[in-house]
């Protein structure tokens, strides 16, 4: 009788993690197609097949249940980011291709880091601005860092560094959070990984032109 009791406890456990994450899954794919304002509870138990209540067992209102999503998937971009990060690499074009290459990985693997940020990053919110204190503002500055390290080495020219980051990944950005617009207008997927890896380089080939081999003809 024991046996079938324990074996009914860790069903329910495993059910109930199984249904814990459908949500997490189902509020970050909702939040980042139709943002916040833009999603219910209701819509969120429903895409992750639980009954509403089942959703507010977890989380006491919308609030909570976005952050604890957007903090999940943040998580696991940046877990995804630590153990690839370039840790020989000095300052350089050769890094920031790395960089760029990561970053696209992350967008493709992850639309949803791109989204949400897009979508929220319009207007100031309380959501923006945990965005930034919690997780952005590392990310920029981390970047930061590395193109004064190469401004300071001549390897990229004057100006604000935030505007050669802002560049290198707006267009990136874009093109993943408005994919279906651009895929729909030139007939063809803009936002797979190899189109968005030649778009990293086309952008860095305009911030740091080749040089040319003068003995080269």
């Amino acid at each position: 009788m024991n046996e079938v009791i324990e074996v009914a406890a860790r069903t329910r456990n495993i059910r109930g993690r199984a249904a814990h994450a459908a949500v997490l899954t189902a509020a970050t794919n909702l939040f980042a197609e139709r943002g916040y304002n833009g999603t219910t509870i209701a819509d969120i138990a429903a895409a992750a097949g639980v009954a509403k209540p089942s959703v507010l067992y977890h989380y006491a209102d919308k609030e909570a249940l976005w952050t604890a999503a957007v903090e999940a998937l943040w998580v696991e971009v940046e877990a995804f980011f630590e153990a690839r990060w370039p840790q020989t690499l000095a300052p350089s074009r050769a890094l920031l291709e790395t960089m760029l290459d990561l970053f696209v990985e992350a967008a493709v693997r992850w639309p949803a880091y791109i989204r949400i940020p897009f979508i929220e990053g319009a207007t100031p919110s309380w959501r923006s601005g945990w965005l930034v204190d919690r997780h952005f503002r590392t990310h920029v500055l981390t970047n930061d860092r590395v193109l004064r390290a190469m401004q300071r080495h001549g390897q990229l020219g004057a100006g604000d560094p935030a505007h050669y980051q802002s560049i290198m990944t707006s267009s990136i950005n874009v093109i993943v959070a408005q994919g279906a617009m651009w895929n729909r207008a030139f007939g063809r997927p803009l936002d797979e990984l190899d189109a968005l890896k030649q778009l990293a380089r086309l952008t860095l080939d305009v911030l740091m032109p080749p040089v040319s081999d003068p003995m080269v003809k």
